[in-house]
């Protein structure tokens, strides 16, 4: 643990103030002992001066129990805020100024392109505009990102599979529905089609699927998290015969 200490003895040797940021702290939770040590963390982060930290994930039911239930690891250190994804952000000049500081161009169909089948998620569109890259010899066109996608989805379908195959029924069922734009979910018709049983079990539903850090609510609409994740799904879907 002396490691946690070297931001601190930094700043204070330089006389300066830090700010660090730690991704996809959610995943600190499958730690072996994950409690014991982020206690620890705790106590040695809390006596900083000169650093403050701010941790980041896509799992807030996670969150909340790692911050604000009593008796958590990280009860009563620091503030949590709920982050939505903003529909509303320009991607395109992004994307393009990533192909020209590697000297190539891309097409404004395929910039697009890219932000669409990657809905905006950042990790994603990264990695998407990288193996588009790697296949452009100059220009990059709509083909080339499509094929890229392709070679992108392939590295993780195996492991969507597996996450596909370990929900429950009624939690495949409630995500068929939602990829299939199904308007009112508790309807009755709904409900019978997709065999949900009641509203109230649909509630259940979402909140256990929330916890797994597949669904998320925002101020717009009832989210699948990761574009790659429902794309993968919508495959399976398409061959599912209930």
């Amino acid at each position: 643990f002396r490691t946690l200490e070297l931001p601190e003895k930094i700043a204070k040797k330089r006389k300066i103030k830090m700010i660090l940021f730690l991704s996809n702290f959610h995943l600190a939770r499958g730690f072996e002992n994950y409690s014991t040590i982020l206690r620890k963390f705790k106590l040695c982060w809390r006596k900083h001066l000169h650093c403050a930290y701010c941790f980041s994930g896509s799992n807030p039911y996670i969150f909340k129990d790692l911050c604000r239930e009593i008796g958590s690891p990280f009860h009563g250190f620091g503030r949590l805020y709920y982050l939505y994804k903003n529909l509303n952000v320009n991607y395109l000049s992004y994307i393009k100024s990533l192909f020209l500081n590697g000297h190539k161009m891309i097409e404004s169909n395929a910039a697009n392109s890219i932000s669409q089948l990657t809905e905006n998620h950042l990790f994603y569109l990264q990695r998407l505009c990288w193996h588009a890259f790697i296949h452009t010899s100059q220009n990059c066109t709509v083909p080339i990102v499509e094929e890229a996608f392709k070679n992108l989805t392939g590295h993780y379908d195996s492991m969507f599979e597996k996450q596909i195959m370990g929900l429950t029924g009624n939690q495949f069922n409630y995500l068929r529905a939602l990829i299939n734009d199904t308007y009112q979910i508790c309807s009755r018709e709904s409900l019978r089609r997709y065999d949900l049983g009641t509203s109230g079990h649909v509630a259940r539903i979402r909140e256990s699927l929330a916890r797994k850090g597949i669904r998320e609510i925002s101020p717009y609409s009832i989210q699948i998290i990761d574009p790659l994740f429902k794309h993968s799904l919508v495959k399976y879907c398409q061959g599912y015969k209930p």
